[in-house]
């Protein structure tokens, strides 16, 4: 499913920008944060789960100047805000299954584009790649550590510590 509207980005186009979003935020503190990879099936790349919140993160590879408003642009492209909002809320209803009470936030990454300070249009962030983790770990505290690790596990990362330790289903 396609976030921006206009014409599309090669697969190499988008893995870059996804590769460069990874890379940047595997600059966070690996103590408090975690990234995972998404679903296929969820709009988005990645979600970072961690002291200050979760998020759900996308990268936008376009080039151009990111234009926030009632309808965010990135060069002559628009950017689609539903399906990530749609998306996050899914996410943040999974997560309240496991008894992890944390709203998602959408969060939409412009790598190649140039952009203003971080700001909020409809529900989603608009962060440049440069901002993104100042951005994150700039908030305050909305989860303990345990709570942030649980999320991960959630998501299907496996943490350092958890094949030592023994896990029973509950049902």
């Amino acid at each position: 499913m396609s976030i921006v509207r206009g014409r599309t980005l090669s697969d190499a186009e988008s893995a870059e920008a996804r590769t460069l979003v990874t890379k940047e935020l595997a600059r966070l503190d690996s103590y408090s944060f975690w990234v995972v990879p998404t679903d296929p099936e969820l709009a988005g790349d990645l979600v970072v789960a961690g002291t200050t919140g979760v998020f759900l993160i996308a990268a936008c590879g376009r080039e151009g100047h990111l234009k926030p408003g009632r309808r965010p642009t990135v060069g002559d492209a628009a950017i689609r805000v539903r399906p990530l909002r749609g998306a996050a809320k899914r996410l943040g209803g999974r997560l309240s299954e496991a008894s992890v009470f944390a709203p998602v936030q959408p969060v939409m990454v412009v790598t190649h584009a140039t952009a203003g300070p971080p700001t909020s249009v409809s529900g989603v962030r608009f962060v440049h790649l440069r901002d993104i983790v100042r951005d994150l770990t700039g908030r305050s505290s909305a989860l303990s550590r345990s709570r942030a690790q649980r999320a991960a596990r959630v998501l299907g990362m496996q943490l350092a510590g958890d094949q030592s330790r023994h896990f029973t289903a509950h049902r």
